[in-house]
């Protein structure tokens, strides 16, 4: 009987999560967030939708499996900068979600610590230098994941346009 319980937990534990950083996938983040969102629509929170800045050129330059250990780092560094109850998801390829819940300050400070400990993150190959760039959204009223993850995104591509390696804050009106 226990023997069974532990291989569905496993089970389903693998289909919740990311099979390369072990953050949650994106179906089972955005069931959780719509979830929480619905139990907590009156609280403040936010998304924020992060990618590694040309990402592509670390694969091109450095391979494949250096660009795997990148997001391995990343995951672990945004699990390690957000609090323990924030949902972090890597959405695929290197796009990630955070959803900061009840969130009461400007969100200028976590954003910028986000930013810039970067450095912290270290790997084999000593010569990578990246950034990333960010969207983030704060909201207080029921909405769902894919209302809040398009303001978010824009938000992200906002920053990418004006010269990467920045943050871009979209408060709901």
């Amino acid at each position: 009987m226990t023997v069974n319980w532990h291989e569905q937990n496993s089970l389903k534990q693998q289909a919740q999560r990311d099979s390369l950083t072990h953050l949650y996938n994106l179906e089972a983040g955005k069931y959780i967030i719509d979830e929480y969102i619905k139990k907590n629509s009156k609280q403040q929170n936010a998304l924020i939708v992060l990618d590694i800045d040309h990402f592509k050129e670390v694969n091109d330059t450095y391979g494949h499996l250096v660009g795997n250990e990148l997001l391995i780092a990343l995951a672990k560094y945004l699990l390690f900068h957000t609090n323990p109850n924030d949902i972090v998801i890597r959405m695929g390829g290197d796009e990630f979600v955070v959803f900061l819940k009840n969130v009461h300050d400007d969100l200028t400070y976590p954003c910028n610590q986000l930013m810039s400990h970067l450095n912290e993150i270290s790997l084999s190959h000593h010569g990578i230098h990246f950034s990333i760039s960010m969207g983030v959204y704060t909201f207080s009223n029921e909405q769902n994941f894919d209302n809040i993850f398009k303001i978010a995104d824009d938000a992200l591509y906002h920053s990418k346009r004006n010269g990467r390696n920045r943050y871009t804050i979209k408060y709901q009106k």
